[in-house]
C-alpha cells in the first residue's frame, strides 16, 4: 500500500470552468462561459468570450450505467463484518462522483454528487418507484452533507499523470467513496449510493430531467440532518452486510497469549486403566492401573505420571498375556492335524503379515515394539477402526485402480482353467502312444512344434535317417490298423518310424541332404556357388544341431567345425530362419572361402568318418528320445503360460513371481491421515485439545511412534480387507504412506515390507522430524482466516536484552496447515527443537512466529476502543485514533463523532508536527483517507516464550 496515492477529488477542464465555487450549501444550475485565445504576431492577444453556457448537473441523472460500481467494501452478504470499519465502494470513471458536481473546488474541498449511506436494513426497506428503486431514510441515520467533501477521493499509484491536489486522472485510478457511519455490532446494514443534491432527488424518484436552463432550481443539499423524520431517497446502487463482535484483527491478534505449559503437560496424556485387559480375563490388579497415552501432537516437555500409575510388575504381566494372545494362532498350527488350517481368533499382530511373520518376534524390534505396548496398540487400533468406518468408500476407490489387472487375472484364471483340462488329455491320450504314434499323431504340427532351443521336429526328422514323408500324415493313414497295406506288409507306424530313425530302413540309393556343388559357370558362377554354399552351410549346421540334441557322437565336434567357417557369427540369424535367399547374399562376398570351408567339413563327414554316425545321410536318433521330447513338447502348461504372457505387459513393481502366477497391485490412497485422525477423534489428534482456552498459541511436536503405529494399523486392516475382497493382492502392501498434509504429497514411512532394518518404531518416519507445531486457538482465525503465520530468525539482543525479529532474511513458510476448526489451526514449521530456544546459539539463535494480517484489501475505519477501558493516553500516531467509548468517557485518541458519524470537518490531532508532508485531519479528502486507511497489522512471539523445557517456560 506504500505505492498507493490519494487526492481529494478529480474534476476535469469543464468543471474547473464552473464560475461558482462550492460553498458547503446551495448552488446555482452550473454554467461557464467559453472562450477562445488568439495568439497573433508579436505579444498581441484578443480574448474572444461566449455567453454563458449550461453545464450538466445532479438533476440530469436518472441512473448510473452497469460497470460504473467496481466493488463494495464490505463485499454484498458478508457477515461477522468489523464494526469498526467504515463501508465504502469504488467507481469508475475516476472523476464520477464530481463530474455533476455544480461547482468547482473550494481550495482542495470538493463536494461529490452522490454520496454513500448505511442504514439498518430491518428500517430502510428498499421499494420501487416510477423512476429508481427508493429508500425511506431515517434523517437520523444519515451522514451530515455538509462534511461530503471528506468521505470521497481518489486513489491512484504515482506516475499515473494525477497529483494529490486533484487533476484529471487517467487509468487505472478509482473513486471512492466512504460512509462515515460507526456501525454496531450484530447488526444488518444496507448500504446505498444516493444523489446528494435535491434535484438529483427528484430526477431520481420521478425518471425525468429538466428540459432547458430556465427550469433547473438551484441545487439544495438532499437532506439536512438538523431536521427530523424521513427522506425519500432514489438508489443508484446498494448492498447489505451484517456485522460481527467488536474487534478487527489488530484487537483480535493481540489477544493471542502463550497456553500454560503445565496445563498442556498434565492434559497431554489420556489415562488408560489397564487393570482388566479384556472381557473374561482374570484381572491384573484389584485397584486401577493406569497407563497415559499421548497422541499425534504432544508438549515439548513430557507429561507427568497419571493417578494410579501402573505398577512395573504389572506391565510385565501385561506383556506376557499379551504375547501369548498374539501368538495363539501360530502356536494352534504347529500341533493341528495337516487338514485343520483355522488357526485361533486372536488380537491383531499389527504389520507382522508384511515382514512374513505370523508370530511376535524381536527382529524386527519394532514389531514387539508395537504390539505389546498399550500406547502403540490404541494409535494401531485407531487406524485399523478408520479403515473399518470407511470401508465401502476405501473399497471402492481401491477397485477404480485396479482397472486392467482384473482382466489380466481373469485371463489368468481362464488359462489355469484350459491347461488343467488338456494336461488331464495329455495324460490319458497322448502319454500312452508308443513312439511312432506318437510322431503320427503330430505329424500335421511338424513344423512348428520345437523339440528344444534350436531344432523342431520337422527339422530332426528331416535331418534324421528316416526317410522324408514316412512320418506324415498320409503315411500314417496308409498304415493305419485294419488298412489294405497295413494288412499285407504287416508293417505299423510303431514299428517302422523307430526301425528308420534309427538308420535300420536302407535310405533309397542316391538320397542325400548335403546338395551337391556345382560346376564353375562363368556366366553366373557368383550367384549358383553363393546359393549352394548357403544350402550347404544351412544342412551342415542342421545337422550339428540335431545331432548335439540327440547326444549322437560326434555331434558337438561336428557344431565346433560349423563355428570355423567364415562368417557364421555374423549369419548365424539367417541360418536358424532358414532363408537361404537372404544367407546367399550374406556370404555372396566371401563364397570362396565359405565354399572350401564347407567342402572341408563335408569331406570330414563323408570319407573320413570324423563325425561318427553324422554323415550326409542324416543322424541316427534314439526313438524314444525324440518321442520323450515331442510327448513333453504337447504338454499345454509352458505354451498356454508364454501365450497369456505375449498378451499382457506388466508393470515391474507388479510382475508376479511366477508365469502361472496373478497379477498382484496394491492401490494406493496418497491421503493425509492426519486429517482422518482428526475427523475421528481430535482428542486422539491432541489429547486435551478441547480443553485449551481461546486465544492461546502453544508450540508443540510430533509424536513419532503414535504416527508410525497408527499408519501401521491403517495399512495392516485395509489389507485384511482387500484380502476378504478378494483383490488382487497379497497381505504386504502398503496403501497409505502419507500422515501430514504435505504440498509435495511426500510420503511419511517407507513400504512396510521394507521395515527389516535395525530402527526402532519411531524412528522410521522419512521427512524431517525436527517438526515444529505452532497450535492457534483464537478469535483471529475465526474472523480472518487468511492470517499469514510465518517464521523469522531472532535478531542479536538490544541494549535491554530484548530479542526483535532479524530483518532482511527470508520467512520460513509452514510445511503445512491444518484447521482443526474455525478458531483453531495448527501451523508445522521445519525447526528443530533446540534452536527454537533463544538464544540456543550465536549460530542458532532462535525464532520468532509472526502473526500478519494479508493485505489484499482496502479498508477504512479506526481502532475499536480498548475493553477494558485504558487510561487516557495522547494520539502518538494516526493508527491509534479510536472510536469514542460508549461510556462517553473522552480520550486525546478519540476522532470527532457526532450522531454515530465521524466528522471531518472539526478538529483532532494532529499527532507530531504539523508539516505540509503529513496528513492533517480537517484539510482535505486525501488527508481523511491517509488517516483513515487501516494497514496490514502484524505481531511477533517469541519461540521460547511457548516452549516448556528443563528450568522452566
Amino acid at each position: 500500500m506504500a505505492d498507493l496515492e490519494f487526492s481529494p477529488y478529480a474534476q476535469g477542464p469543464l468543471g474547473e470552468a464552473i464560475t461558482t465555487v462550492d460553498t458547503m450549501g446551495t448552488l446555482p444550475p452550473p454554467a461557464f462561459k467559453p472562450s477562445v485565445t488568439l495568439l497573433g504576431p508579436g505579444e498581441e492577444t484578443d480574448v474572444v468570450r461566449g455567453p454563458d453556457t449550461r453545464l450538466l448537473g445532479p438533476g440530469d441523472v436518472a441512473g448510473l450505467a452497469p460497470g460504473c460500481v467496481l466493488r463494495s467494501e464490505p463485499a454484498s452478504g458478508a457477515t461477522d463484518v468489523e464494526p469498526n470499519y467504515l463501508a465504502s465502494v469504488e467507481v469508475t470513471p475516476a472523476e464520477l462522483p464530481w463530474v455533476l458536481t455544480p461547482a468547482r473546488a473550494n481550495e482542495a474541498r470538493l463536494r461529490p454528487w452522490m454520496v454513500l449511506v448505511v442504514l439498518e436494513k430491518a428500517g430502510a426497506p428498499l421499494a420501487d418507484g416510477p423512476g429508481l428503486p427508493f429508500v425511506e431514510a431515517d434523517l437520523g441515520q444519515l451522514p451530515d452533507l455538509r462534511d461530503s467533501w471528506g468521505w470521497a477521493h481518489v486513489q491512484f499509484a504515482p506516475g499515473e499523470g494525477m497529483t494529490a491536489g486533484g487533476g484529471v486522472p487517467t487509468d487505472p485510478a478509482v473513486a471512492r467513496l466512504v460512509c462515515p457511519r460507526r456501525l454496531a455490532e450484530g447488526v444488518t446494514y444496507r448500504a446505498c449510493l444516493v444523489p446528494a443534491f435535491d434535484t438529483g432527488v427528484a430526477a431520481g424518484l420521478l425518471g425525468t430531467a429538466p428540459g432547458t436552463a430556465s427550469d433547473v432550481p438551484p441545487h439544495k443539499p438532499a437532506w439536512n440532518v438538523d431536521d427530523t423524520g424521513s427522506v425519500a431517497l432514489p438508489v443508484y446502487h446498494e448492498w447489505s452486510f451484517t456485522t460481527g463482535p467488536a474487534g478487527d484483527f489488530e484487537q483480535l491478534v493481540t489477544r493471542l497469549q502463550p497456553a500454560d505449559p503445565e496445563s498442556l503437560r498434565v492434559s497431554a496424556a489420556r489415562p488408560v486403566d489397564v487393570r482388566a485387559p479384556w472381557p473374561g480375563s482374570t484381572p491384573l490388579s484389584d485397584t486401577a492401573q493406569t497407563i497415559g497415552v499421548q497422541g499425534a501432537l504432544v508438549p515439548f516437555a513430557d507429561p507427568p505420571e497419571p493417578a494410579g500409575a501402573a505398577a512395573p510388575d504389572v506391565t510385565g504381566e501385561l506383556v506376557q498375556r499379551l504375547r501369548a494372545q498374539l501368538d495363539a494362532p501360530a502356536q494352534r498350527l504347529l500341533g493341528a492335524p495337516p487338514d485343520d488350517r483355522t488357526g485361533a481368533l486372536a488380537p491383531p499382530l499389527y504389520g507382522a503379515r508384511h515382514v512374513s511373520e505370523e508370530r511376535l518376534v524381536d527382529d524386527p524390534a519394532w514389531i514387539g515394539a508395537l504390539n505389546t505396548s498399550v500406547a502403540n496398540r490404541i494409535a494401531a487400533g485407531l487406524g485399523a477402526q478408520y479403515v473399518r468406518d470407511h470401508q465401502e468408500d476405501l473399497m471402492a476407490k481401491a477397485w477404480e485402480q485396479v482397472g486392467a489387472i482384473r482382466e489380466a487375472n481373469r485371463r489368468h484364471a481362464t488359462v489355469e482353467l484350459t491347461t488343467a483340462v488338456t494336461e488331464r488329455m495329455h495324460e490319458r491320450h497322448v502319454a500312452p502312444l508308443q513312439h511312432g504314434e506318437v510322431l503320427a499323431l503330430v505329424a500335421p504340427a511338424q513344423a512348428r512344434l520345437r523339440t528344444s532351443d534350436s531344432t523342431t521336429l520337422s527339422m530332426e526328422l528331416h535331418m534324421s535317417r528316416l526317410t522324408d514323408g514316412v512320418a506324415s500324415s498320409a503315411f500314417a493313414r496308409r498304415l493305419r490298423p485294419g488298412a489294405k497295406l497295413a494288412r499285407r506288409s504287416r508293417v505299423s507306424m510303431s514299428g517302422i518310424v523307430p526301425r528308420g530313425l534309427e538308420g535300420e530302413v536302407d535310405v533309397p540309393a542316391g538320397s542325400r541332404l548335403v546338395p551337391a556343388t556345382p560346376p564353375v559357370d562363368p556366366a553366373g558362377s557368383a550367384t549358383v556357388m553363393s546359393r549352394a554354399a548357403a544350402g550347404q552351410l544351412m544342412v551342415i549346421s542342421a545337422l550339428a544341431d540335431v545331432a548335439s540334441v540327440n547326444g549322437v557322437p560326434g555331434g558337438a565336434d561336428l557344431q565346433a567345425r560349423v563355428g570355423t567357417v567364415p562368417l557364421v557369427a555374423e549369419v548365424g540369424g539367417l541360418i536358424a530362419a532358414g532363408d537361404v535367399g537372404a544367407l546367399a547374399e550374406a556370404i555372396a562376398g566371401n563364397v570362396g572361402e565359405v565354399t572350401v570351408a564347407t567342402g572341408r567339413v563335408l569331406s570330414d563327414m563323408t570319407e573320413h568318418r570324423a563325425f561318427g554316425d553324422v554323415s550326409e545321410g542324416g543322424v541316427p536318433i534314439a526313438a524314444g528320445q525324440i518321442a520323450g521330447r515331442v510327448r513333453d513338447g504337447l504338454i499345454p502348461g509352458a505354451s498356454h503360460w508364454h501365450r497369456l504372457a505375449s498378451q499382457i505387459s506388466v508393470h515391474e513393481q507388479l510382475a508376479p513371481a511366477g508365469p502361472s502366477d496373478p497379477v498382484m497391485a496394491c492401490p494406493r490412497f496418497p491421503v493425509p491421515t492426519a486429517l482422518a485422525l482428526l475427523d475421528a477423534d481430535p482428542e486422539w489428534f491432541m489429547p486435551g485439545l478441547s480443553g485449551v482456552p481461546a486465544n492461546r498459541v502453544a508450540l508443540l511436536r510430533q509424536n513419532s511412534a503414535f504416527i508410525e503405529s497408527y499408519l501401521v494399523g491403517i495399512n495392516h486392516e485395509m489389507m485384511r480387507e482387500l484380502l476378504w475382497r478378494e483383490y488382487p493382492t497379497d497381505r504386504r502392501g502398503t496403501p497409505f504412506t502419507t500422515f501430514w498434509p504435505r504440498l509435495d504429497e511426500a510420503p511419511d514411512i517407507e513400504p512396510l515390507h521394507t521395515w527389516t532394518g535395525p530402527a526402532a518404531l519411531g524412528d522410521r518416519l522419512l521427512q524431517d522430524e525436527a517438526l515444529a507445531v505452532l497450535l492457534v486457538r483464537g478469535d483471529v482465525l475465526r474472523r480472518y482466516p487468511g492470517t499469514v503465520v510465518t517464521a523469522v530468525r531472532s535478531g542479536p539482543p538490544d541494549a535491554q536484552g530484548r530479542h526483535r525479529p532479524l530483518e532482511g532474511t527470508d520467512s520460513l513458510v509452514p510445511s503445512f496447515v491444518i484447521q482443526v476448526d474455525a478458531q483453531t489451526h495448527a501451523y508445522a514449521f521445519a525447526i528443530p527443537e533446540q534452536e527454537l530456544l533463544t538464544p540456543a546459539s550465536p549460530e542458532a539463535p532462535g525464532w520468532f512466529f509472526v502473526f500478519a494480517e494479508n493485505g489484499y484489501r482496502m479498508r477504512f475505519g479506526f481502532d475499536a476502543p480498548p475493553d477494558p477501558p485504558a487510561p487516557p493516553r495522547d494520539l502518538a500516531s494516526w493508527s491509534d485514533a479510536t472510536w469514542p467509548a460508549p461510556d462517553g468517557s473522552s480520550h486525546p485518541t478519540d476522532v470527532p463523532v457526532v450522531r454515530s458519524h465521524a466528522i471531518a470537518g472539526l478538529p483532532f490531532g494532529p499527532p507530531g508536527g504539523t508539516t505540509d508532508d503529513q496528513p492533517r485531519w480537517n484539510r482535505d479528502a486525501a488527508d481523511i483517507a491517509r488517516i483513515t486507511l487501516q494497514k496490514p497489522f502484524r505481531v511477533a512471539v517469541q519461540a521460547d516464550l511457548l516452549v516448556q523445557h528443563e528450568g522452566g517456560a
